[in-house]
């Protein structure tokens, strides 16, 4: 008992005393409208960024995507413009959902789109 009680004194102190990590910041990006949700596009090396740009429960047309480098420089500030408030994103089979989207914005990026999804274009950064 005194074995088991004395272990465990000792994983207390030793986790109290461990060091903490600490986040900085690496990056700031600017140039953003109100954004709501980032996307990290391992395949095509960059960041995606929704932007609002408005009040987010509305069909305004305002919201818009941009495009990151992976270092934080605005790569595209306007990847596809005409939204309706995206938030949320998600890459599947090529596709991309956001949670808002008009079929009008959408054209701007496929030829053919259901409204709740388009093609992503491929994109260089380089």
């Amino acid at each position: 008992m005194k074995t088991l009680i004395r272990s465990t004194l000792l994983a207390v102190i030793g986790i109290a005393t461990m060091p903490t990590a600490h986040a900085g910041e690496i990056w700031r990006a600017t140039g953003l409208e109100q954004p709501e949700s980032a996307f990290f596009d391992a395949a095509g090396k960059r960041i995606i960024v929704s932007n609002i740009v408005g009040n987010p429960s509305e069909a305004d047309g305002n919201g818009y995507l941009s495009i990151l480098s992976l270092d934080g420089k605005m790569v595209a500030q306007h990847w596809t413009d005409g939204m309706d408030a995206p938030k949320g994103m998600a890459i599947s089979g090529g596709m991309s959902p956001t949670s808002r989207k008009s079929a009008s914005s959408i054209s701007k990026t496929a030829s053919s789109c259901r409204p709740s999804m388009c093609r992503i274009p491929s994109f260089s950064t380089t």
